[in-house]
């Protein structure tokens, strides 16, 4: 059974013992995942509480108020573009300079499926750390808006707009890393180590 967890197994013993020694070079990775988790998952919280407590109030936007909505969305939409091509192209860029590494390890008897398990079970560590940090981190200006602007301290969207900002974060984290390392792996074993070495 534990073979079959991301973690167990050979597979997962080499994705702790890299996370492990690779965490310099990973930092970024985890940087970028935290700063868009906390990014959009705070900002489109808040103006969803601003846009139900206004709705709520019997009161109707004014110009101000809607063009204040919009360039929140604008802003954040920026933000979180630019911090989801900078994690693609930093996990790209971790993932094809493994090149030689993966190359050694099918060498040693690894199928390519298993050296995939390795950066699958990296990328779900990494998304899980991330998630998990950014939410902290968003919740530290969620919860202080929506005290003042409603009775509760916990919005109702928070749950829906954390999905989905979790489920991007996801998509683009183990998508991007396996999807290189997929690529990575088209390049025969002894190939690979020669032509990195």
């Amino acid at each position: 059974v534990l073979d079959r967890l991301p973690l167990g197994g050979a597979s997962g013993w080499l994705a702790v013992r890299n996370l492990r020694e690779r965490a310099g070079q990973l930092a970024g990775i985890l940087m970028s995942l935290i700063l868009f988790t906390a990014v959009a998952t705070a900002t489109l919280t808040m103006q969803a509480v601003e846009s139900d407590a206004v709705a709520a109030s019997g009161l109707v936007k004014s110009v101000d108020a809607k063009n204040l909505e919009t360039l929140n969305f604008t802003v954040v939409g920026v933000i979180v573009v630019f911090v989801c091509v900078m994690l693609v192209n930093s996990l790209y860029a971790a993932t094809s300079y493994r090149e030689r590494e993966f190359g050694q390890q099918r060498l040693a008897g690894a199928a390519p499926g298993q050296v995939l398990g390795v950066v699958a079970a990296e990328g779900l560590v990494l998304t899980v750390t991330g998630v998990c940090c950014g939410t902290l981190a968003a919740l530290a200006g969620v919860v202080p808006f929506t005290v003042v602007r409603s009775d509760a301290v916990l919005p109702d969207q928070l749950f829906g707009v954390w999905l989905a900002v979790a489920g991007v974060a996801a998509a683009v984290t183990l998508g991007t890393g396996l999807a290189t390392a997929r690529r990575v792996l088209r390049t025969p074993a002894v190939r690979a180590v020669t032509s990195a070495a």
